[in-house]
């Protein structure tokens, strides 16, 4: 039986841009995500190419989400922002294979591909780890 922190995922949402145009990270939009499904973790590191906004990455963000959803297997994914510039991505997978597929699909769907230009694809490093 996995434990509750496995099913229950809580992640910021991004809720302001100010008046520097920067984004706030607030614990707005807090859900819960049944995760009990999940066994494998996609943790993947990148950083944006420069002259790309966060507004405007969190906008492809978003819309490649739909792709996501259209992906057997996929169960959830949360994107988050380090002090120091490199964004996390953290997806939740119903097993290793469907997430190695998954990703493969999600490279090529066409709700991913701002997301993907957004991307310098030089920092990207992809890590698997099976949820105990």
């Amino acid at each position: 039986m996995k434990s509750i922190y496995s099913i229950i995922f809580f992640f910021l949402g991004i809720t302001n841009i100010n008046s520097q145009n920067t984004l706030s990270l607030q614990k707005t939009n807090i859900k819960m995500v049944d995760l009990s499904q999940a066994s494998v973790i996609e943790y993947v590191t990148f950083k944006i190419n420069d002259g790309i906004t966060q507004a405007n990455f969190i906008k492809a963000a978003n819309e490649s989400e739909m792709a996501l959803k259209t992906i057997t297997g996929f169960i959830h994914r949360s994107i988050a922002l380090q002090e120091n510039g490199t964004w996390i991505e953290v997806v939740f997978w119903e097993n290793k294979q469907v997430a190695i597929d998954g990703l493969n699909i999600f490279l090529e769907h066409e709700q991913s591909k701002n997301f993907l230009n957004f991307i310098d694809n030089e920092s990207i490093k992809i890590e698997y780890s099976q949820l105990q």
